[in-house]
């Protein structure tokens, strides 16, 4: 799965629109951008980490790294 339909299917799974998580973003910054520069930057995957970081804290959800299993042998 792609990270714009992962990314999609969390914004929809918490009963969000994407047109409500632009205009939270909007709040959040004292900005105007529009629902198509919105739109543009899921489409080509282009958001920076803070920014899915605040999508998901307007969401309810943050991100949590843990250490993948050992795969390969220590060094």
């Amino acid at each position: 799965m792609s990270f714009k339909d992962e990314l999609k299917g969390l914004i929809i799974s918490q009963r969000y629109t994407l047109k409500q998580i632009n205009d939270e973003l909007n709040k959040l910054h004292g900005t105007n951008y529009s629902f198509q520069n919105f739109s543009n930057k899921l489409r080509r995957e282009s958001f920076s980490y803070c920014e899915v970081v605040e999508i998901l804290s307007i969401i309810g959800m943050k991100i949590k790294i843990i250490k993948a299993a050992n795969d390969r042998p220590n060094r």
